[in-house]
């Protein structure tokens, strides 16, 4: 019989240190299996085994730039309205409108008083043109037509503020300049300093450029370029631009200086074969060397064609370690 308490099972108590040393044999086998893994993977990458890593791409139709920024001043025809005498002014047409000549612009309420009876003064366009009233003292000193008369590098190099505009009504002093009529049918000359060399921008006189400006897209003859002070001087002329871009005096505009559109691939994505440039393209999961041609290159990439090569195309950016026909993974 048994003892009251006793159970027919026999158990064996658990013991700890073997359980420790159980968790030592997983965490060194492991260790070693790692060990062991990396000399696999750095042999294999050395002597071509099958298992190599590619970095694989696919082929995009691409565009990168350099663009420099360009900081300077817009010369153009204006022609100023001064106020014909003191009083309240009250600006008739929008700023930015075209005007025609004779059309009425402005109206001064005049404040009379001391004998100066009180009415009103109505103001007519001088001139054809787009009216601005941010008026900055330039407008009688700067013009196309005399910019080669002036020294205005010194003007540019300083810089300025951008004019405030006039409110819809606000009071004026007698023959203070109150607005301008700005030619929009004629070019307009920006001079603009940049802190690149110009022997380094790679940009020519007589060249069109494109530029960005407020997030729009510009073009621009340039008419002179030259290095002052370790910097690019440049002259350009605008022959087609939004009304918004004469309204300015003080610009700053991106020029770009190099454009690389196309089937963009790095530099060491290309793979040789008798000095034929092509790239190692992947299909059914194999390398297979695709003579290309190399259009043009910009920092370190190159813009290729070829038969065969379409958008989504896959290719190994990393070639030098495969051959042609090599399995890739």
């Amino acid at each position: 019989m048994q003892k009251p308490g006793a159970s027919g099972n026999k158990t064996t108590p658990l013991n700890p240190g073997r359980h420790r040393d159980g968790r030592r044999v997983v965490a060194l086998t492991l260790v070693v299996s790692g060990i062991v893994l990396a000399i696999i993977f750095a042999v294999g990458s050395r002597y071509g085994l099958p298992f190599k890593r590619a970095d694989i791409q696919f082929l995009q139709l691409e565009e990168v730039r350099n663009a420099i920024s360009v900081s300077g001043m817009l010369i153009k025809e204006e022609t100023v309205i001064k106020s014909p005498a003191p009083g309240v002014l009250k600006v008739l047409v929008d700023e930015g409108q075209r005007v025609r000549v004779g059309e009425p612009v402005l109206r001064l309420q005049l404040r009379g008083g001391e004998g100066a009876p009180a009415g009103e003064v109505t103001v007519y366009s001088p001139r054809t043109g787009v009216l601005f009233t941010n008026v900055d003292g330039l407008e009688g000193t700067l013009s196309p037509a005399h910019q080669k008369e002036l020294n205005i590098w010194p003007l540019v190099r300083n810089g300025a503020g951008q004019a405030a505009e006039q409110t819809s009504s606000v009071k004026v002093e007698g023959g203070v300049p109150v607005a301008k009529v700005v030619d929009n049918l004629q070019p307009v000359l920006f001079y603009g300093v940049s802190g690149e060399l110009a022997e380094d921008t790679g940009l020519e006189a007589g060249s069109v450029l494109e530029l960005r400006w407020q997030d729009q897209s510009l073009t621009a003859r340039l008419e002179e370029i030259r290095e002052e002070d370790r910097e690019a001087e440049m002259i350009l002329s605008f022959h087609n631009y939004p009304d918004s871009l004469i309204k300015q005096r003080w610009l700053e505009v991106e020029v770009t200086t190099a454009r690389l559109r196309g089937y963009l691939v790095p530099l060491e994505a290309l793979a040789h074969r008798e000095s034929r440039p092509g790239i190692l393209t992947v299909y059914k999961k194999r390398a297979a060397w695709t003579p290309v041609t190399v259009q043009e290159h910009l920092g370190g990439q190159v813009a290729i064609k070829g038969p065969g090569l379409a958008e989504h195309t896959r290719y190994i950016a990393n070639p030098g370690s495969f051959k042609e026909g090599e399995r890739v993974e």
